[in-house]
């Protein structure tokens, strides 16, 4: 016998709960129309302690959609409809800062099926959301401050002898969401385990990640655009595959002032940068665990700055190096390639691409007329200019090499060419006498 079921409550005042449908007593089931109204997520917050020391400020929780139960072995129950969840604010306990926020998260088309552990999302979008993420000077973090730890199990003598028991296998949870929307983002990140701290706030962030599957490895497309302090632009596209870590990205920055990259300038050389911009463009390909990167940068009228005391920095003659690496123009291009192994565990991006710079610099002082003639796009070697014996003539092509490096000096104000003249006792002194 199938009865009529109704029922409506409060919740704390402000919120309330209503259902609406049918229920069957024996066996027992119920197929209702749930609607929760202007729940406050801070009535949860005993919930979290447990788990992590975050605070929910504020924040309400609105849900529409039909609830089904069936009283079966196992219990059979699943949700489908919309939610939302708007003005969330949470606090950190750690650092009394805001963790992450958000003024509105929709999640639409939601099926649920909790025996099955299949949970189906056809869109969430976040507008204007915030997190907060800072690495301290130990280089510990400020989301491993605000986790709990938990303490081990211990096992007893009756937990033992079940173990031993065959248990059913539960189905491992499967979250698929169609597109996740994020509109008008904003970010702070702060680096304090550098020489000189490194804080930098992202804004106008909006982007899209279509296809997120759980269990399956299909491509996971994903799109962001946004701004680092309403100045360089920050581009990022790409695909990546959940399961087996495939992927292949790039990231566009553009327009970035250098003065913010200093404390990583410091951190690695030990200088200051006083001016300059940079574009990067980096395209990242990771097969089977074997990374293949493509690592474009351009940096525009780059000047140094004073000298950053730090035992850590490499030892390089970088004002010498910066200055044979600038083309007429004051410009930098750098290409380089990276690849290497994922599963190697000393394997480490940053000290690839640290490696390659250090190379880069030490190859240009160390081959300085090198670096000149690749302003002029030829071969020549311009270290030395060479006479005919016993005679100071020089010839066209000699006299050339001289026009050019003297060209190449007038914009390069900052280096000083020292030259040496040489005499050969067996060839010079014969045509001289």
């Amino acid at each position: 016998i199938s009865l009529p079921l109704q029922f409506s409550i409060r919740f704390n005042q402000t919120g309330s709960v209503k259902f609406a449908g049918d229920m069957v007593l024996a066996p027992f089931s119920t197929n209702l129309r749930l609607e929760l109204q202007d729940i406050k997520l801070k009535t949860f917050q005993s919930y979290l302690e447990p788990f992590v020391k975050l605070e929910l400020v504020d924040g309400d929780f609105d849900t529409q959609g039909q609830l089904n139960v069936s009283a079966t072995e196992p219990l059979q129950l699943t949700y489908r409809g919309d939610a939302n969840i708007d003005q969330l604010i949470t606090r950190d306990k750690a650092n009394n800062k805001d963790f992450v926020k958000w003024t509105k998260l929709d999640v639409q088309q939601m099926l649920l099926d909790v025996p099955k552990q299949d949970f189906k999302l056809g869109k969430v979008i976040f507008d204007r959301p915030y997190i907060r993420f800072m690495i301290k000077k130990d280089s510990t973090n400020n989301v491993a401050d605000i986790l709990v730890a938990q303490p081990a199990a211990k096992p007893d003598s009756k937990t033992a002898v079940k173990a031993i028991a065959p248990q059913p296998k539960s189905p491992e949870p499967a979250v698929k969401i169609g597109k996740i929307e994020m509109k008008n983002g904003q970010s702070d990140f702060a680096d304090y385990s550098l020489i000189l701290p490194f804080v930098v706030k992202m804004n106008s962030l909006n982007g899209e990640v279509d296809g997120f599957a759980s269990n399956s490895d299909d491509d996971v497309k994903l799109k962001l655009l946004g701004k680092v302090h309403d100045l360089a632009t920050v581009k990022i596209k790409g695909n990546y595959r959940l399961q087996s870590g495939d992927s292949d990205i790039t990231l566009d920055f553009s327009h970035m002032p250098l003065a913010l990259v200093t404390p990583y300038m410091a951190e690695f050389a030990g200088y200051r940068i006083e001016k300059g911009q940079m574009a990067l463009n980096l395209a990242y390909s990771i097969k089977k665990g074997q990374l293949s990167a493509q690592n474009k940068v351009f940096i525009d009228q780059l000047v140094l700055g004073e000298k950053v005391e730090n035992p850590k920095a490499v030892s390089l003659p970088l004002e010498l190096g910066v200055a044979l690496l600038k083309d007429g123009d004051g410009k930098i291009n750098l290409d380089f390639p990276i690849t290497g192994s994922l599963e190697d565990p000393e394997f480490s991006v940053g000290s690839l691409v640290a490696d390659v710079l250090v190379n880069l610099i030490t190859k240009a002082v160390t081959s300085p007329f090198k670096a000149l003639a690749s302003l002029f796009d030829d071969d020549n070697d311009y270290s030395t200019v060479s006479f005919a014996a016993g005679n100071s003539d020089l010839s066209t092509e000699e006299s050339a090499k001289l026009d050019r490096i003297a060209k190449a000096l007038t914009t390069k104000p900052e280096m000083v060419l020292e030259i040496k003249g040489v005499a050969y006792v067996i060839q010079d002194r014969p045509v001289m006498r």
